[in-house]
C-alpha cells in the first residue's frame, strides 16, 4: 500500500466514528511487522 493510500484509509476510518487512526504498522509480504508509520512521518515526507 502506498503512502497516499494509507492517508486515504486513515481519513476514511476517521469519518466512521470518533476515533482517528494516527499510526499504522508496516508489514512485509509474509505479514511480519517491519516498521511503523505515523501521521508525523507522512507530514514530514510531504505526503499530506
Amino acid at each position: 500500500m502506498l503512502a497516499e493510500e494509507i492517508v486515504t484509509t486513515m481519513r476514511q476510518f476517521a469519518q466512521r466514528g470518533p476515533h482517528a487512526v494516527n499510526s499504522v504498522f508496516v508489514v512485509d509480504a509474509e505479514q511480519r511487522v517491519v516498521g511503523a508509520l505515523n501521521m508525523h512521518d507522512l507530514l514530514k515526507a510531504g505526503v499530506i
